[in-house]
C-alpha cells in the first residue's frame, strides 16, 4: 500500500497541498482557501491529492499543517472572553503598553487603544505575593480562590488565566490555584503563566498568558473537527520554524500564530543549501501579504522579540517581517489623498475585482492582468479572471486623477514595488547587511510576478525560483523537523556566573523538552537537543539569544557565550562594550529537535531541443513607456540548461514568473529558475 505524508499550508486565498509518497514522488493540489469552513477546506485538499492514487486508497501516515487559525484570530481580535487572576495590586497589568500605532504608514495617523484582551471586569485580584528572590511574603488564601472559581463559573466564562507576580521563579501558588479550582468548579479550564512562560517582565507574561487561554478553544475546536475525520499523526508548524504534534500545540496555541510564514521560510532555507548562497532573502507574496526573512548559510535566523497584532509572542520564532502587500492588496486613497496599495485585502472571498465573485475594489491582481502579464486564467482553468471587470476597478479608482486603467494599474504597482523594496531595505539594515548582497529567493504565488523587478530596484543581482514558488509554505512544511522548545528565567552576572544551577535548571529543561517529544512517539536517541542563553549588557531592555557549545557545563563555557555576544551586539549596533560595561545571563533555553524524512529533489532532464513559446501578447513592464511583444512559455517544457532571455513570460499551475527586457533566465538541473540582470 502506498504511504502518504501530505503538508497543507492554509493561506488567506489558497489552501495548497503536496504529498510524497514511499516511492518519492510528489502531488500536489491548489484550491481556494474556504475561511468559514477551514477543516472542510483541508478535507478537500487531502481528497484531491489521494484521488491521484485511485483506485488504491493511499495510507496517510502524516499530516503537516500549517494554519493562520491563530494569526487571523488575534489579527481580527476574534478571541473568546476569559477571566484572569492576577496578584492583589496588579488588576491594571494589561494596560501598560496598552497603545500601539495602528497605521504607520499614514501619515498623520492617530495612536489608538487596542481592542481589550481581558475585560476589566473579568480580572480578579489574589491575596497573595511572591518576592523577587522567590520568597513568599503573603501566603495564597486558599478559600478566596475556591470563591472566586465559582464566581468566574457563575459569570459564564469558561477559561481562566493565572499569572502571579514572580511566578516564573516560584510556581507554587499557581500550581495550588489551578488543583483548587480543579475542585471547587471543575467546568473551568486553567492557564497558568508557570507553564507557558516561565519568564521575567510581567506584562509581557501576562499577556502571553491570556493570549494562550484565548487561543485554546479556537485551536482545539479547528483542530478536534480535522482530527474527528482523520486518523493519522498530526503535525503543525510553529513560529519557531518546528513542528510539534496538535496535542503540544493545545498546550500553547500562541506557538503557532506565525505558523504559515515560518513554513515558507523552511522552504528557502532548503534551496539556499542546495545552491550554496551564502545569503539570502526569503521574499514570499501570496495573496494577502509579503513575508520576508534573511538567510546565512542556508539558515534563518531565530527571535524570542516577535510580535503580532502588538502583542509579544515571546517565543522562538522565525525572523521575518510581513506587510500587508499581496495579490489581492486593496487600492485606497490615504488619509492624505496620496495612493496606498494594501495592507487590506479582498482575501479568498470576494478576492480581486477580476475573480467575478463580487470584489469592486481594484487590486494588484487586477493590475497584473490588465498590463499582460497574467493569463486569463489561474490554476489551469480552476480560477478564470474577468479582465473587464478588472478594467472597471481600475477605471473608477483612476477617474478623480483622470488617469486610464493602464496608467492606473502601472501607479499601483510602482507603489506597491517601492514598498516592497522600503521594507526589504529596513529588514537587511536592522541586520547590519546590505540588501544587493543577497540572492532573493521568489515565492508564493505572487512572488515570482514580482521578483525580477524588486532586484533591479534593490541593486540583487540573482533571483532563484523554486519549481513550485505557490506550494512554497507547504513544500516547506515537508523539509521541517520537529521540534519543543523550554525557558527558564535564571539571572546571573558576569563576574558571579553560577554554574552548578544552571546545570540543575538546564536539566530540568532538557528532561521537560525530551519528554514532549517522546509524548510525540519519538525515541531519546532520534533527539538532539541544544542550549542558548539570553544575554544583555545590564540596564537593557533587551536580550540576545546566545548558543551554547554543547559539553558538561562549565564557567568557560558561559564566559564563550558572553564573548559572543559581544561580537552579534557589535554586528547589530556597530558599537560593543566589551570591559567597562557589566554583561547579564538572563534567560536559559533548551531546544530539542528530531529529523524528519527529507522529500526527494527533482531531477530535471535536458529538453530535446530548444523550448518554443506557446503563445505571445503584449505586457507592459515598469521600466518601458509603452507595452512590449511578449513569448508565452510553459514552465513543463522547460529543460535543464534551457536558456532565455527576456522580456519572457512562464507561466504554471501555482505561479506566473516574469522575465523583464534586460534579464536573463536559466532552468537548472533541479528544475529551479535562475533570473539574472543583463546590465
Amino acid at each position: 500500500m502506498t504511504e502518504l505524508r501530505i503538508a497543507i499550508d492554509v493561506g488567506g486565498t489558497f489552501t495548497d497541498a503536496i504529498a510524497c509518497d514511499t516511492a518519492g514522488h510528489l502531488r500536489t493540489a491548489k484550491i481556494r482557501t474556504r475561511p468559514d469552513a477551514l477543516a472542510a477546506g483541508v478535507l478537500a485538499a487531502i481528497a484531491e491529492i489521494c484521488a491521484h492514487y485511485a483506485p488504491e486508497q493511499p495510507l496517510l501516515s502524516h499530516l503537516l499543517y500549517g494554519t493562520t487559525l491563530a494569526t487571523n484570530a488575534l489579527l481580527e481580535h476574534r478571541l473568546p472572553r476569559i477571566a484572569l487572576l492576577v496578584t492583589a495590586g496588579f488588576r491594571e497589568i494589561l494596560e501598560i503598553n496598552d497603545v500601539h500605532d495602528e497605521d504607520h504608514h499614514e501619515p498623520g495617523a492617530h495612536r489608538h487603544a487596542r481592542p481589550r484582551l481581558v475585560s476589566l471586569e473579568d480580572i480578579y485580584e489574589v491575596n497573595e505575593r511572591i518576592e523577587r528572590d522567590g520568597r513568599i511574603r503573603v501566603a495564597l488564601d486558599d478559600a478566596q480562590i475556591a470563591r472566586l472559581a465559582i464566581q468566574i463559573l457563575a459569570s459564564g466564562r469558561s477559561i481562566v488565566a493565572v499569572a502571579l507576580l514572580h511566578s516564573y521563579l516560584a510556581a507554587d501558588h499557581e500550581q495550588r490555584i489551578r488543583e483548587i479550582i480543579a475542585r471547587s468548579a471543575p467546568g473551568l479550564r486553567v492557564v497558568l503563566s508557570s507553564d507557558v512562560l516561565p519568564e521575567l517582565r510581567e506584562y509581557e507574561r501576562t499577556v502571553v498568558t491570556c493570549l494562550n487561554a484565548a487561543l485554546l478553544p479556537v485551536m482545539q475546536d479547528h483542530l478536534q473537527q480535522l482530527q474527528s475525520h482523520l486518523s493519522t499523526k498530526l503535525l503543525l508548524m510553529k513560529s519557531s520554524g518546528g513542528l510539534g504534534s496538535a496535542d503540544n500545540a493545545l498546550r500553547a496555541p500562541l506557538t503557532t500564530a506565525l505558523s504559515g510564514p515560518s513554513a515558507a521560510v523552511l522552504c528557502a532555507c532548503q534551496l539556499a543549501r542546495e545552491l550554496a548562497l551564502p545569503r539570502a532573502i526569503s521574499l514570499d507574496i501570496g495573496g494577502t501579504s509579503m513575508d520576508i526573512a534573511l538567510l546565512e548559510n542556508g539558515a534563518y535566523r531565530a527571535i524570542t522579540n516577535a510580535e503580532i497584532a502588538g502583542y509579544p509572542l515571546k517565543t522562538p520564532a522565525v525572523d521575518l517581517l510581513t506587510m500587508g502587500a499581496g495579490g489581492g492588496s486593496l487600492a485606497r486613497h490615504g488619509t492624505d489623498q496620496r495612493w496606498r496599495v494594501g495592507p487590506q485585502s479582498a482575501g479568498a472571498v470576494p478576492g480581486p475585482a477580476c475573480y467575478g465573485l463580487g470584489g469592486e475594489i481594484a487590486t494588484l491582481t487586477d493590475a497584473h492582468l490588465v498590463l499582460g502579464r497574467l493569463p486569463n486564467q489561474l490554476l489551469e482553468g480552476v480560477v478564470p479572471l474577468d479582465r473587464a471587470r478588472a478594467l472597471q476597478a481600475l477605471s473608477e479608482f483612476g477617474a478623480p486623477r483622470g488617469l486610464d486603467p493602464i496608467r492606473t494599474a502601472c501607479g499601483l504597482l510602482r507603489i506597491a514595488s517601492f514598498a516592497m523594496c522600503g521594507a526589504i531595505r529596513r529588514l537587511a539594515a536592522r541586520r547590519g547587511q546590505a540588501s544587493e548582497s543577497h540572492a532573493l529567493i521568489a515565492l508564493g504565488g505572487a512572488g515570482p510576478l514580482h521578483a525580477a523587478e524588486l532586484a533591479r530596484l534593490l541593486g540583487i543581482r540573482t533571483v532563484v525560483i523554486p519549481p513550485t514558488p505557490g506550494l512554497a509554505a507547504a513544500f516547506g512544511l515537508l523539509t521541517g523537523a520537529m521540534r519543543e522548545d523550554a525557558v527558564q528565567t535564571y539571572t546571573q552576572a558576569e563576574s558571579a556566573l553560577d554554574v552548578t544551577g544552571s546545570a540543575t535548571h538546564f536539566a530540568r529543561l532538557e528532561a521537560q523538552v525530551s519528554g514532549l517529544l517522546a509524548a510525540s512517539g519519538f525515541a531519546s536517541d532520534q533527539m538532539m537537543l541544544s542550549r542558548t542563553v539570553d544575554i544583555r549588557y545590564v540596564g537593557m531592555s533587551s536580550e540576545f539569544t546566545v548558543p551554547l557549545a554543547s559539553g558538561a557545563l562549565s564557567k568557560a563555557l558561559l564566559q564563550e557565550a558572553i564573548a559572543a555576544f559581544h561580537d552579534i551586539y557589535e554586528t547589530f549596533s556597530g558599537r560593543a562594550y566589551r570591559g567597562p560595561q557589566p554583561v547579564e545571563i538572563i534567560n536559559l533555553r533548551v531546544t530539542g529537535t528530531v529529523d524528519l524524512p527529507p522529500p526527494p529533489r527533482i531531477q530535471l532532464p535536458r529538453a530535446p531541443a530548444a523550448p518554443r513559446p506557446c503563445d505571445t501578447r503584449a505586457v507592459y513592464f515598469l521600466d518601458a513607456a509603452a507595452a512590449v511583444p511578449t513569448p508565452i512559455y510553459r514552465r513543463a517544457d522547460l529543460g535543464a540548461d534551457t536558456m532565455l532571455r527576456g522580456p519572457v513570460i512562464v507561466e504554471q499551475f501555482d505561479t506566473t514568473v516574469l522575465v523583464p527586457p534586460d534579464f536573463t533566465l536559466h532552468c537548472d538541473g533541479s528544475g529551479n529558475l535562475l533570473l539574472m540582470p543583463t546590465r
